[in-house]
C-alpha cells in the first residue's frame, strides 16, 4: 500500500478544500475557524456554553472565547446568561449565523455533488465507506489522546 502516496492526496485534498472555504467564506466576511465554530454551535440546536464549544472545537477557552467575540460583533452569535446560574455564558446563532452556516452547507453540497455525479457509483460507494473508516479511525485517536 502506498501510505505516503495517500497521505500526500489527502493533504492536498484538505489544502485545496480549504482554499475553497477560504474564498466562499472571505465573500462573507468569515474565516473557516469562524465558519467551523457556527457550524458547531448550529449542530447543537440549543444553547451552548463556552466551555463545551471549547471541547468540540479542541481549542482553549481563551482561544474559543476570541472566536466568539468576533463572531458576536459581527452579529452571528449571541450570547446570555443561563438563568439559574449567572456565571455560565451560553451561545446561540443569530439569524444572521444560521444562514451563513445553511448558505455554506448548500454551496459545499453542491460542490461535491458535482464532484460525486464525475465518477461511478462504485467509487461513490468505495469513496462513502472509506470516508466512514477514517472519520471513525480519527474518532478513536482523538478520544484515546485526550484520555492520556
Amino acid at each position: 500500500m502506498e501510505i505516503k502516496e495517500f497521505f500526500n492526496t489527502q493533504n492536498q485534498i484538505g489544502v485545496l478544500m480549504q482554499h475553497v472555504m477560504e474564498a466562499l467564506l472571505h465573500e462573507k466576511g468569515v474565516t473557516p475557524l469562524q465558519f467551523m465554530t457556527l457550524k458547531m454551535l448550529k449542530g447543537r440546536n440549543k444553547k451552548c456554553k463556552m466551555s463545551e464549544l471549547a471541547e468540540m472545537r479542541y481549542l482553549t477557552p481563551a482561544a474559543a472565547t476570541g472566536i466568539v467575540d468576533k463572531l458576536v460583533h459581527f452579529g452571528m452569535v449571541e450570547r446570555s446568561f443561563d438563568e439559574h446560574d449567572r456565571r455560565l455564558v451560553l451561545l446561540a446563532l443569530t439569524e444572521r449565523g444560521k444562514q451563513i452556516v445553511s448558505g455554506m452547507d448548500a454551496t459545499m453540497q453542491e460542490l461535491l455533488l458535482r464532484f460525486f455525479q464525475s465518477i461511478s457509483e462504485s467509487d461513490q460507494s468505495a469513496t462513502l465507506r472509506i470516508g466512514r473508516k477514517l472519520l471513525e479511525f480519527l474518532k478513536t485517536e482523538v478520544d484515546s489522546q485526550k484520555r492520556k
